[in-house]
């Protein structure tokens, strides 16, 4: 992926936050033929280790393609920029965050480790819940039923990138105006971006 250097994201920690916060994914591969699947991910670290974990339907023939190098993009908040809200004369750009993480497909073939990756991603997105589900509340026989028709995998981290285009290489007065603008629109997408704005380049909510 090509990142202008001023754009680049190297905090590995930040980047895990991200990517917790945006967890579902698009894996890549091109074996036989160019394919992507839209899957949520579960990401663990052991050590310099770094492991995404998923599983997807049986019948998705991607699994039985994927040999080597996958590559998994995690995407953000994003918006277009108008220069009305620029200080400077400009043209209008667009703002991003995004994280492309390289690695070797595994796939995990046992049956109790493929319950542990569903559990894990229930309680995980489940964990915000008053009334969290849990697997239990469906029948062993219909859990069976269900590790029949997927599969589970994991893929072992090699490298990564991450492009933070937030108006970094912008004049401060631009930058609050940007985030001002973005702020007043209201959604949560624009305030999301408005926050990793504030947050990269070290701005203060009171100063804006």
């Amino acid at each position: 992926m090509y990142v202008p250097k001023a754009y680049q994201m190297k905090d590995w920690e930040m980047i895990l936050e991200f990517i917790e916060q945006n967890s579902f994914g698009i894996l890549i591969s091109n074996s036989n033929t160019l394919t992507a699947t839209h899957l949520p991910f579960l990401v663990k670290t052991n050590g310099n280790e770094i492991y995404l974990y998923s599983h997807m339907a049986k019948a998705n023939p991607q699994w039985k393609e994927l040999s080597g190098e996958a590559l998994i993009i995690f995407n953000g908040p994003q918006s277009y920029i108008t220069p009305t809200w620029y200080a400077e004369k400009e043209v209008p750009t667009w703002d991003y965050v995004t994280a492309h993480l390289y690695g070797e497909f595994q796939l995990v073939p046992d049956t109790d480790e493929i319950l542990d990756i569903l559990n894990r991603t229930i309680n995980n997105y489940e964990a915000e819940s008053s009334n969290a589900w849990k697997m239990n509340e469906v029948s062993e026989e219909y859990i069976n039923q269900l590790l029949k028709r997927i599969v589970g995998f994991r893929i072992r981290v090699t490298h990564w990138e991450a492009a933070w285009k937030l108006h970094q290489d912008y004049s401060l007065e631009t930058k609050n105006n940007v985030i001002r603008a973005l702020e007043l629109r209201g959604d949560d997408n624009s305030k999301q971006l408005a926050e990793l704005m504030k947050k990269v380049n070290g701005i203060n909510s009171a100063s804006i």
